[in-house]
């Protein structure tokens, strides 16, 4: 009965790179894989514990996205979402 989410996210500047290795690998199945999300994710759950320091006892989902989850299911190129602003620079609305 009764649940929330906590949707939390970091900046849409994660390295492709390091994710490229695994295009076209059954990325559901692989340890590698996993292993290297759960290592990406870990610093956005410390932060997450801060304010919630038990958080993980109540989880009932937990779904993490990589930069190619987003190019799968959103057909973003490398996985990139959002604007590309430079910090200090100028943005100007069309």
């Amino acid at each position: 009965e009764g649940h929330h989410v906590i949707h939390a996210y970091t900046a849409g500047n994660e390295p492709y790179h390091i994710w490229e290795r695994f295009e076209g690998v059954d990325t559901n199945k692989d340890a590698a894989y996993l292993a290297l999300k759960e290592e990406r994710a870990a610093p956005m759950w410390e932060a997450i514990r801060r304010r919630v320091p038990r958080v993980e006892e109540g989880v009932v989902v937990r779904q993490i996205g990589t930069p190619l989850t987003h190019a799968r299911f959103l057909r973003r190129h490398r996985g990139n979402y959002g604007l590309a602003l430079a910090a200090g620079g100028g943005f100007e609305v069309p």
